[in-house]
């Protein structure tokens, strides 16, 4: 019963980032490949803060973990794709 959990629950993951891909692609006309490295800043994040700070209550750390990945998002939009898009390249190549 245990295989099937860890199972589904890998899985479930795999859809979170396939899902994740189809909609930065559908949306931005850019593959973004950068989905995994993101998940693990927010995995890292929620293990240091384990490990550092355990006085912490979990649902907090698992808060704070996806604040970090959104606040990376956010800087990987301003820094990274806004150039993407303004580009002669990605302005020649819209369908």
């Amino acid at each position: 019963m245990q295989y099937i959990l860890n199972g589904l629950s890998l899985g479930a993951i795999y859809a979170l980032f396939a899902l994740g891909l189809s909609i930065s692609w559908a949306g931005l006309n850019i593959l973004n490949l950068a989905h995994g490295t993101v998940f693990m800043a927010g995995a890292l994040t929620a293990w240091w803060l384990t490990t550092t700070v355990p006085e912490l209550p979990f649902p907090l750390v698992l808060i704070i973990a996806v604040f970090v990945c959104a606040a990376i998002g956010f800087l990987m939009e301003i820094l990274i794709f806004r150039r993407i898009r303004r580009s002669r390249v990605m302005k020649a190549n819209r369908p």
